[in-house]
């Protein structure tokens, strides 16, 4: 039986042990479906059969925007409402998890992605500043979105060009661009992990830098010219934002 509200979708590769603590059981203990798409791991999953668990393997990593796009069309031919996906490495309590859902069913027409706050473990302090989150466009993180099925297939399902960085934000402008709205709501939040834990003293302030190896960088930057090139016209502000943030990011990790 499957909820025609929402599916939880979890795309993995070399998940981490804290996938069934952290997002399995919260999410299948309150009665959400889930979708569990593995790219081609290096070891065989230990992920023992549930229900309401559906784990389809691939046989090649095809990065992240593939497999949600075959989400996308699997739950619209389900005819489900909602595609909440989740990193492997995130977490969600279970008492926040109704609230999500029950917002879901009764947000308006026009909107086509909802993300709660998330809260990065490395700081203890939100992801989305108070500014953030009332910036138009609003590009929240991928990760905790619940994303309107019907709505994303109308704008192109997602951008396989963005094999793992930014194929979230490229969606949400879409999204956007074409007369939908993007909430990010304070009625649940969850933790993700943004970079790493390392810290960096830049001019007698701590911050952190995100701790990627280069070749995730190379994508970084990929990405970055890719997206500005698109919407430099349409959202130059938000591209502007953009750049300014990739360089700082860069600069850090130097």
């Amino acid at each position: 039986v499957v909820s025609k509200c929402v599916v939880a979708v979890i795309v993995t590769r070399n998940p981490p042990d804290t996938l069934i603590p952290n997002l399995l059981h919260p999410l299948l203990t309150c009665n959400v479906p889930v979708l569990l798409i593995d790219n081609h791991s290096d070891y065989a999953l230990s992920i023992p059969e549930s229900a309401g668990l559906l784990i389809h393997q691939v046989d090649t990593n095809c990065g992240l925007p593939a497999p949600l796009s075959g989400a996308l069309n699997l739950l619209n031919s389900l005819r489900v409402n909602w595609l909440w996906y989740f990193d492997q490495d995130s977490s969600i309590q279970e008492e926040v998890i109704p609230a999500l859902i029950e917002l879901l069913k009764r947000v308006p027409a026009q909107v086509g992605q909802v993300a709660p706050i998330y809260v990065d473990p490395n700081t203890g302090q939100p992801g989305y500043s108070k500014r953030r989150r009332v910036r138009t466009p609003v590009t929240p993180i991928g990760s905790g979105s619940a994303y309107h099925v019907q709505s994303c297939l109308a704008v192109g399902g997602f951008d396989i060009r963005f094999p793992l960085d930014m194929f979230d934000f490229t969606m949400s402008l879409r999204l956007q661009a074409d007369g939908h709205e993007v909430l990010i709501t304070q009625d649940g939040s969850f933790s993700h992990e943004v970079g790493s834990p390392n810290r960096v003293n830049i001019f007698g302030r701590i911050v952190l830098e995100e701790g990627h190896p280069p070749w995730r960088y190379q994508l970084k930057l990929r990405a970055t010219r890719l997206i500005i090139a698109e919407y430099w016209k349409t959202y130059p502000q938000w591209c502007l934002r953009h750049l300014l943030a990739r360089i700082w990011g860069l600069t850090l990790s130097l």
